[in-house]
């Protein structure tokens, strides 16, 4: 991950994209089934 864009992470930085930690993302695809409901808040 780019410094300057590691910073934005966790925040309202963008118009809509969820930004997660490369490792985070890695953990829901291996461990949340296609198909399943989620729910972004803010």
């Amino acid at each position: 991950v780019i410094d300057v864009e590691a910073a934005k992470l966790g925040t309202p930085a963008s118009h809509g994209c969820v930004r997660l930690a490369t490792e985070d993302a890695q953990w829901l695809y291996r461990n949340i089934p296609t198909g399943t409901p989620v729910s972004i808040r803010a």
